[in-house]
């Protein structure tokens, strides 16, 4: 099982917009796959202007699959019109 972190960048402007956007991703990333997401926000303050956001999804049986669904929904064409630069993923395993 893994651990997967999607952290991207979005301007402070934008807020609002991004929170709902990555809201409506997680929920229908969860209906599809059963994987109740997390939405984080960086707290520190940005000096570029742009607010650090994080998803985080577990336990993901498999990632691949896992992220093919996740980028081929709707949902994420939506967020990703909003971010600035791209949506960088990560994936953790348990030791």
């Amino acid at each position: 099982m893994s651990a997967v972190f999607i952290y991207y960048k979005a301007p402070a402007a934008q807020e609002a917009e991004v929170r709902q956007a990555a809201t409506r991703l997680l929920a229908a990333v969860h209906d599809v796959t059963g994987i109740a997401g997390e939405l984080l926000k960086r707290s520190d303050a940005q000096q570029d202007g742009l607010h650090t956001w994080m998803e985080i999804y577990r336990p993901v049986v498999q990632p691949d699959e896992f992220l093919r669904v996740l980028n081929g929904t709707s949902a994420c064409t939506a967020l990703c019109a909003l971010i600035a630069g791209p949506r960088q993923c990560e994936r953790f395993t348990p030791v």
